[in-house]
């Protein structure tokens, strides 16, 4: 914080009581003594200036901050003590003081000794029988505080311009992976039933793999490595100056935490949606212990919410168990998330269905489940139906609800992987229902 000084009235110390303000007597003198020693142990500026706008007391910090003695500045006429620049300034404020008027000041002023400082001044009418005789300066040096202020604001701002930088160098990398991954897909239904279908879809899941590799490499090691230096030194302005400051400098701290706390959950978010095309299992999986599974991972978030989750026989698929469990955890977690003013009411249910595709000019057939995940949220705008399953799509402010919009193009990764596809049906303020396809079993 800024150094505070405040100036008061009395003898310039107990061995030149002599000097002292007309007509004191031995009891005022006494007791100009005592505020002497008083204002001495505070370390703010106190002084007193008399109607001839002469100097009659000051205290200690005031020696202290202009670097001279109480003897030197007894009798003296503000210009003289302070300089020309500083009288300019503050006369104008003595001057209504000794009409009799309580006034302040706050902003720079450049002193003869001191040079230029950022202070709040406080000047006090001194009346006598009525008359005022003098008045009280006090004054606060608000330099270090305030300079600390703006270097603290400048560093919030390279901080913003830091995340959005990052946010941006992620978005791009991930829309060309996303590209990538989008046309891979669109290749492997073109070769699925070509004669060399197995070797041609190993080859282009290993490129995949060498993709994603190189991309978490990249999140984990060129952003996490500059945003751990972000993390740091904004750590160590919150420990050393959170509380110190006033309210705006705390403000400016905690934007600057939340944003780096924001961007570290958005990088592992990120390495978890690119990691859905490896490491894949493919076998016949029982969507009702999946089911059962997610609904354990949300446990408490169904009790902190009052939600129900019901669900109707539910089939046996072909997939990976762990990326199904991923699905409905999202699924539920949104619909939780998501609620209205009552509480949530949630109810997975599952049909079969055949779909014909057109495939090099001949039409397959193809059995499927489809999934149908309905709540009774806040509902949806159907121009908002395509936007939701993209990367960093968020409909709402992270004010209002948190996440790092990743969760239904996650859901639509997996999906997709699994040779089905996903939708939404939904109208606002009445709810939602989820849509997607899983391969059967046989």
């Amino acid at each position: 914080m800024g150094k505070t000084h405040s100036v008061s009235l009395s003898p310039q110390d107990e061995g030149s009581a002599h000097r002292r303000i007309p007509h004191a007597g031995k009891d005022a003198r006494r007791q100009q003594i005592q505020l002497q020693l008083l204002t001495d142990a505070l370390p703010v500026l106190v002084s007193y200036v008399d109607r001839d706008q002469r100097f009659r007391f000051n205290n200690r910090a005031y020696e202290d901050w202009f670097g001279c003695r109480r003897e030197d500045v007894y009798g003296k006429c503000i210009s003289d003590v302070l300089g020309d620049d500083a009288s300019a300034v503050i006369l104008p404020y003595v001057e209504q003081a000794l009409a009799g008027l309580i006034v302040t000041y706050e902003g720079k002023v450049c002193y003869k000794n001191a040079g230029e400082r950022f202070i709040h001044a406080t000047y006090v009418p001194h009346r006598e029988n009525g008359d005022v005789e003098g008045c009280f300066v006090l004054v606060s040096d608000l330099t270090e505080r305030r300079n600390t202020k703006e270097a603290l604001k400048s560093s919030t701002q390279e901080v913003r311009k830091l995340n959005e930088e990052l946010e941006r160098r992620v978005l791009l990398r991930t829309w060309e992976l996303e590209q990538a991954n989008a046309q891979l897909k669109k290749e492997i239904a073109e070769r699925r039933l070509a004669e060399e279908h197995l070797s041609h879809k190993a080859q282009e899941l290993a490129r995949s793999n060498a993709e994603l590799e190189r991309f978490a490499y990249a999140a984990s090691h060129d952003l996490k490595e500059p945003l751990r230096m972000v993390s740091t030194y904004t750590g160590l302005l919150a420990k050393r100056y959170k509380g110190r400051l006033d309210r705006d400098a705390d403000e400016f701290i905690g934007y600057a935490s939340e944003g780096a706390a924001r961007m570290e959950e958005l990088i592992r978010d990120i390495l978890a949606h690119s990691r859905l095309d490896s490491g894949t299992t493919i076998k016949p999986v029982e969507t009702t212990a999946v089911l059962h599974r997610a609904m354990d991972n949300l446990q408490a978030a169904i009790r902190e919410n009052d939600a129900a989750v019901t669900y109707d026989a539910l089939p046996i698929v072909r997939g990976d168990a762990t990326q199904l469990i991923q699905l409905f955890q999202n699924l539920i977690a949104n619909a939780i998330k998501f609620r209205g003013l009552d509480p949530p009411r949630i109810h997975v249910s599952a049909q079969r269905k055949t779909e014909t595709t057109a495939q090099h000019a001949q039409e397959i057939r193809r059995s499927s489940w489809l999934f149908a995940v309905t709540d009774n949220g806040i509902g949806i705008e159907p121009r908002y139906f395509e936007r939701i399953f993209q990367m960093f799509q968020r409909l709402h402010a992270r004010q209002e609800y948190a996440g790092s919009g990743i969760g239904l193009a996650s859901c639509k990764k997996i999906v997709e992987g699994h040779g089905g596809r996903i939708w939404v049906e939904s109208k606002p303020g009445r709810g939602s229902t989820f849509f997607f396809t899983l391969p059967c079993a046989r």
